[in-house]
């Protein structure tokens, strides 16, 4: 029993001072004392605490102090009461946490818009999934050059998969697929032209990116946004068929 009293929040002093209590129904301190072998200061100690917490109430006669333990049927309208406020409390707490203020960062040029894919490879945490819609296939190989070897090195390392809707085929993403098959998945939607653009998630950041004349990536850090993309890839996976090296 002072094991189950003990989770409700109690300390070892306290659920022995209350279950005495129980037994002993009115009682001074020092009956108390007597009863638990405590320390007569761990006592008072734990004797005010239960009195704070509700759970026994203190009564004057005589010039005497006496404590006494309320119903344990009370204990349950405790936990709902508490159930009821924290019901309560969470939308609110939600709401808050989608209200914070949207940030949004852009990556311009060549140089800015590679470092931005290093980056993000490098310091995902491991087992990351990322979701892109569609891919843009040879126009993201052929911007990334080089650099293209060390973000594979980091994907590995990191375990980093990626989920991503193909238009096409392209032999240079079949080939990264046969690979590494457990860090890429693709799903194919037939269309007929090749996009210089797509949206996506990564981690828990959100971007959209052009590779038209000068390369722009936007990278947006909001919950609400992240949901919609979500959604939307959710969508397009359920249409997509898979695709095999």
């Amino acid at each position: 029993m002072l094991n189950a009293l003990r989770e409700l929040d109690l300390t070892d002093n306290e659920a022995a001072v209350y279950a005495h209590l129980l037994r002993l129904g009115k009682a001074t301190a020092y009956d108390v004392v007597r009863a638990t072998g405590l320390h007569r200061n761990s006592t008072y100690t734990a004797l005010q605490n239960l009195t704070r917490k509700k759970y026994i109430t203190l009564t004057q006669s005589n010039r005497r102090a006496y404590f006494q333990a309320l119903n344990p049927r009370r204990l349950l309208t405790m936990a709902q009461t508490h159930l009821d406020k924290v019901r309560e409390l969470v939308p609110q707490l939600e709401k808050l946490a989608l209200a914070r203020a949207t940030e949004i960062v852009v990556h311009e040029g060549e140089r800015e818009w590679r470092d931005f894919w290093l980056n993000a490879v490098k310091h995902s945490p491991k087992g990351t999934i990322n979701y892109v819609m569609p891919s843009i296939s040879h126009g993201w190989w052929d911007l990334m050059g080089r650099d293209v070897n060390t973000f594979i090195k980091y994907q590995v390392a990191n375990k980093i998969k990626l989920q991503m809707i193909v238009f096409t085929k392209s032999k240079i993403e079949l080939e990264n697929l046969r690979k590494l098959p457990k860090l890429n998945e693709y799903r194919y939607i037939k269309r007929d032209f090749n996009p210089t653009g797509n949206f996506a998630i990564w981690g828990d950041i959100c971007y959209v990116q052009s590779l038209e004349q000068l390369p722009v990536l936007i990278e947006i850090h909001n919950q609400v946004i992240w949901q919609v993309f979500k959604q939307h890839f959710d969508l397009l996976w359920s249409i997509g068929k898979p695709v095999r090296p």
